[in-house]
């Protein structure tokens, strides 16, 4: 009966303490709950059209592989009033550019011609949205990091972990393979018949 009352006598005095004092169980995490974010803008890449070449296009390639998402946009610019830099000549510069970017592996390639004032050198422009890996919007860089001084005010407003999920996104080869994919490509129907047909029939078919 003795501990009985302690524990009662107990509980109520701890709550009175809480509620004058205005204290809260929960203390708020230092550690950050953000995850990587994708990021998407576009790029461009503007050269002399008569520039572009094999180096052009595999640049091209290899970068839209690693951070390049949807359709391919070339446009090549003629001149009006020019009698060399024609709008058939574009027309064929801009063929030679898609073909070009289609063989780096490129397959969504789309163009078109652009009048431009003057008389001035044919361009090619080369632009697709990009996208790119940071860490979570709430982190901030780590204090003291590259040579900087750190104040209170800095290592108290750093989330832990953001570290990791900066150096994670820095890692990350193909940033848009994050977002997954939206569906399987269409297959060969018959093929993937025949090939179950086969299996199921078992070694009497071959």
């Amino acid at each position: 009966m003795r501990v009985d009352r302690k524990i009662r006598l107990v509980v109520p005095a701890l709550l009175a303490v809480l509620i004058a004092g205005g204290c809260s169980l929960e203390t708020p995490s230092n550690v950050t709950d953000g995850k990587v974010e994708l990021y998407s803008q576009e790029h461009a890449f503007k050269v002399p059209v008569s520039d572009m070449d094999e180096d052009d296009y595999e640049e091209i390639g290899t970068h839209y592989w690693r951070y390049g998402t949807g359709p391919v946009h070339v446009a090549v610019t003629y001149s009006p009033g020019s009698n060399t830099n024609t709008a058939m000549t574009a027309s064929l510069e801009l063929a030679r550019v898609s073909n070009g970017l289609r063989k780096a592996g490129i397959a969504d390639v789309r163009g078109d011609i652009l009048p431009a004032a003057g008389d001035g050198v044919s361009m090619a422009l080369v632009t697709y949205a990009e996208v790119t890996a940071s860490a979570p919007r709430d982190c901030k860089r780590m204090p003291g990091m590259g040579g900087r001084s750190a104040d209170i005010e800095e290592i108290e407003a750093y989330k832990i972990g953001c570290g990791l999920q900066d150096q994670f996104a820095r890692q990350i080869a193909r940033p848009k393979d994050l977002r997954g994919q939206s569906g399987t490509p269409p297959g060969d129907t018959p093929r993937a018949s025949a090939v179950i047909e086969g299996y199921r029939a078992g070694p009497a078919a071959e």
